[in-house]
């Protein structure tokens, strides 16, 4: 496992020079590459009205969500991992499995959902369960699982929360795959897919 980040990004990164797109807002990164930051791919590059909207939408409302949301962190990245896991996006799986881990998920809850299995901690057991009910019948559950959730402090607005996070990180696994995303090395050992 590598080490974690211990510096902040202080260069400000020419958007138009590296990427080829023009963003309304600042983008701050690192003066050199190391085990967290991979060095530029002079190949890619991005179709600039897409990226921007896309970059805007996600980070819209992976703010909101962050600033106003019942959901913490790690539960957030789970219900993540678990859409990356759906939609088949092995970048976004060994990632957001790195991300949970860090923002506080614990090991074995992360096994389980690579695995398939379940947690043992009853909420994040009942959050597995509800967001796979949800991305399998696509939103429509019955009053009775509702209710069933509700119990374990999933209410309805925990769960139109985890379909947020859904639509958040559905569009992230769509442009990786799209793009073919390379697991950066620091991902490689969280790679399970």
């Amino acid at each position: 496992m590598s080490k974690p980040m211990s510096e902040k990004p202080t260069e400000r990164i020419d958007v138009r020079g590296v990427f080829g797109i023009d963003l309304p807002w600042p983008v701050r990164g690192f003066s050199h590459a190391d085990e967290h930051v991979p060095v530029n791919e002079e190949s890619f590059r991005f179709v600039p009205s897409a990226t921007r909207a896309v970059l805007a939408g996600f980070m819209a409302l992976d703010e909101r969500l962050e600033a106003e949301g019942v959901l913490d962190p790690a539960e957030r990245l789970m219900v993540g991992l678990m859409t990356a896991q759906h939609v088949e996006c092995a970048y976004c799986q060994a990632a957001l499995t790195r991300e949970a881990q860090e923002a506080g998920a614990d090991a074995d809850m992360v096994t389980a959902i690579l695995d398939n299995a379940l947690p043992d901690r009853l909420r994040a057991r009942a959050l597995v369960q509800a967001t796979r009910r949800i991305l399998e019948t696509h939103g429509r559950l019955p009053r009775a699982e509702i209710a069933h959730f509700a119990r374990f402090g999933l209410d309805e607005a925990a769960l139109l929360e985890v379909i947020a996070v859904i639509g958040e990180f559905t569009i992230a696994t769509h442009a990786n795959n799209l793009v073919r995303t390379r697991i950066d090395p620091e991902y490689r050992s969280a790679d399970h897919g």
